[in-house]
């Protein structure tokens, strides 16, 4: 009878240490899960920006043309040195593209040199959560101005040859989800 109760106090020794130290363990080795997100994306905001120069506006027309959220191409003669176009867009994926094209209008060349530098790009794509959260998730950090500065002598050449070639579409590709995969020159 001895031994039965040595082996039972054996046992039950073993299984309040087993239960102790696991119970100390489960309290070190918790983890909080994050909370699951319920929040969708509904839309995007894509934001197309110009800005051109003074000067060279006197004697050209600057025309931009960009995809529409519907998908459909417009284009217009700008009038100002900014110019801003933000779409929504909740039909994915999305191709973002803008472009710039320039022609030589009809003014007399009255300044000694002409700035033709323009920056045009699509600027942003901002994210929109049903929840009406809004989240950049794409920015150009680097504006890069096309374009040059010359002299009036060689602006009618520059127009006609050179800048037309430097003037490439840009576009932000938009996956199915809303996320940004690529952007590419053209």
């Amino acid at each position: 009878m001895k031994k039965i109760l040595m082996t039972l106090t054996a046992v039950l020794c073993c299984w309040v240490t087993t239960t102790v130290f696991t119970a100390c363990g489960d309290k070190d080795d918790e983890t909080i899960e994050p909370p699951v997100q319920t929040r969708t994306l509904s839309a995007a905001e894509v934001c197309y920006l110009v800005h051109m120069p003074y000067n060279g506006r006197n004697i050209c027309n600057y025309i931009v043309s960009y995809k529409e959220a519907d998908g459909q191409e417009k284009s217009g003669m700008l009038a100002d040195t900014a110019w801003v176009k933000r779409i929504t867009v909740s039909d994915f994926p999305f191709t973002a593209t803008i472009n710039m094209n320039v022609q030589r209008n009809e003014a007399e060349l009255t300044d000694s040199a002409y700035n033709f530098r323009v920056y045009y790009s699509v600027y942003s794509v901002t994210s929109i959560f049903s929840d009406g959260t809004r989240v950049e998730t794409y920015r150009d950090a680097t504006p890069t101005y096309i374009g040059l500065t010359c002299p009036a002598r060689t602006a009618e050449a520059y127009i006609a040859e050179r800048f037309p070639e430097r003037l490439k579409a840009k576009s932000i590709e938009l996956s199915t989800d809303g996320k940004v995969l690529y952007f590419q020159t053209r």
